[in-house]
């Protein structure tokens, strides 16, 4: 039997389905879009809005080309999939489609761009533009002079001011990313005048930065980003990744060697785990890691691969965020939007690009937890990481991995720190810091990248334990202290322990944990050395 192609070199609906590739029907969510503010008896009566924020890679584009086949007329597309199987009569409306992501880098190429679209739309459809010179003046002129009404079709709308956020310095930056918005500004303000001229306008984006100009410009703009009702939208589920990938799961588990429900287990805990609503338990897989896995038969890391947030990494050194305490982060809903680009923290940045989603939601509190959604992202991230840390290169630390967790396993933490402190040396001067954290965190990603469970800042009612480690055999509490000179070696090293003994630790986690024998590990850092220079159980 031959499997259906997998839809990796094109995001284009009308590509994927006409060529008989494997497609997702997400059309049941499509449908409550287009058929929203449309009477069949009397007409359209208002214009529906929407706003998706997803992470990069996550079917928003393939979502934008389906809306633009629809309203093309492309009924025969849809044969067989929800949309086609409904009422929808398939209306032709002029489409004004817009992918910011390729329309420049800078203020002035971005203007230029967005010229020359307007130019090109006006072109298609017999419009003059004749003494129009504003980007204002084309917008309006294009959108009310056709009898019929228009749908805005706007992809990655926040990419020219994503790439401003890259830059380094901070007034580059800022200037920057205003200028950004101001060209912007022209365009929406342009749309927002004209909306009984639309019919439809779909938008989406990594971010979402609720003072700019296309939020507080539109009226009505409706954020379906955390709606429950398209929690679903982007991504695969459970249900739709066995109904509709049940060959090519079947490959992969003969490829690898494992059984049928083995593979279904290793592809959720690389790739499933992004949940985008606090009153929705739908959790959905990444679609591009997920393809991959099927295409290359093999579980690897190619969404991280494709887009390394050095700027991410770089703002966490750049801050000494406690990379440590990234994990089980309780937060408010207002991280999930920044006024303005400039104001956006690491943890909203974090959850808008997807390396941090939501893991459960505590109604009482009203606060999400959060938490990396997979293995995937965990691994890249703490990768990531740790090459900044060392300035070493990715080849450097996959043989080492497995040496590094077998030292764990066997318990042979003389030989395990010598490694560590090896890392140590590596890191340059100027990303070196003498705290406790600095140390913390850099032990923390080594373990987190084994695939050792691993929590650090574990709150008891005594106190916080530094970190908990699983092994396969035993449990581990660590408690770090740091040193300044020889003489402080053994004080340190006492403390350590004797603050575990002091608050209980042993006694709260063996009641929490399972049959494994609970030990306990005192490390001390040399901040001078920068090296770890003694530890203890």
């Amino acid at each position: 039997m031959k499997l259906k192609d997998l839809p990796i070199s094109s995001q284009v609906f009308e590509d994927v389905v006409g060529s008989g590739s494997l497609y997702v029907d997400k059309t049941n969510y499509i449908h409550k879009m287009v058929t929203q503010g449309h009477s069949t008896e009397t007409g359209i009566t208002s214009c529906p809005k929407f706003f998706l924020s997803r992470p990069r890679r996550f079917g928003k584009s393939m979502t934008v080309s389906t809306l633009k086949a629809i309203f093309e007329g492309k009924k025969q597309l849809f044969n067989g999939l929800a949309l086609g199987n409904s009422d929808y009569g398939f209306e032709i409306n002029p489409i004004l489609k817009l992918d910011f992501s390729a329309l420049g880098k800078t203020p002035a190429d971005l203007k230029h761009s967005l010229q020359s679209l307007l130019n090109d739309t006006a072109k298609k459809h017999k419009i003059s533009l004749t003494g129009k010179i504003l980007i204002s003046e084309k917008t309006e002129r294009i959108l009310t002079k056709l009898d019929q009404k228009w749908v805005i079709l706007i992809d990655e709308y926040d990419a020219p001011i994503l790439d401003a956020l890259k830059e380094p310095d901070d007034a580059i930056r800022l200037q920057k990313c205003t200028d950004m918005i101001d060209v912007l500004r022209e365009f929406y303000l342009a749309v927002k005048a004209n909306d009984a001229y639309l019919r439809l306008v779909f938008i989406t984006g990594v971010s979402k930065f609720s003072q700019v100009s296309v939020f507080s410009g539109l009226n009505n703009l409706q954020d379906i980003s955390m709606d429950p009702d398209y929690a679903g939208l982007c991504g695969y589920t459970q249900e739709e990744l066995e109904a509709c990938f049940d060959p090519h799961i079947t490959r992969l588990a003969q490829w690898t060697q494992l059984t049928y429900q083995e593979t279904l287990e290793k592809l959720k805990y690389y790739y499933n785990g992004y949940r985008f609503s606090k009153q929705s338990e739908i959790r959905v897989y990444n679609p591009f890691s997920v393809l991959n896995a099927f295409q290359n038969r093999e579980f690897d890391t190619k969404w991280f691969q494709s887009g390394t947030p050095s700027f991410l990494v770089k703002w966490i050194s750049r801050e000494n965020y406690p990379v440590d305490q990234i994990e089980g982060q309780r937060t408010e809903g207002s991280v999930f939007d920044a006024r303005e680009p400039h104001q956006m923290d690491l943890l909203g940045m974090m959850i808008q690009t997807g390396y941090l989603t939501i893991s459960t939601y505590d109604n009482k509190a009203n606060r999400y937890v959060l938490d990396y959604p997979n293995y995937e992202v965990k691994k890249g991230f703490m990768d990531g990481l740790l090459e900044y840390f060392r300035k070493a290169g990715p080849s450097l630390l996959g043989p080492q991995l497995d040496n590094w967790r077998e030292l764990i396993e066997a318990e042979d933490w003389d030989a395990f720190f010598a490694e560590f402190n090896q890392i140590l040396s590596s890191v340059p001067y100027y990303i070196q810091m003498p705290t406790e954290a600095y140390y913390h965190s850099i032990f923390h990603c080594v373990i987190a990248l084994l695939g050792l469970r691993i929590q650090s800042e574990l709150a008891t009612s005594r106190g916080r334990i530094d970190t908990f480690i699983e092994t396969q055999d035993a449990n581990w509490i660590f408690e770090f202290k740091v040193a300044k000179e020889t003489s402080e070696y053994d004080k340190k090293l006492e403390e350590a322990l004797h603050q575990v003994q002091k608050r209980g630790y042993r006694n709260y986690l063996i009641s929490t944990l399972t049959n494994k024998p609970l030990k306990v590990m005192g490390v001390v850092f040399d901040i001078g050395l920068k090296q770890v220079v003694k530890w203890a159980g």
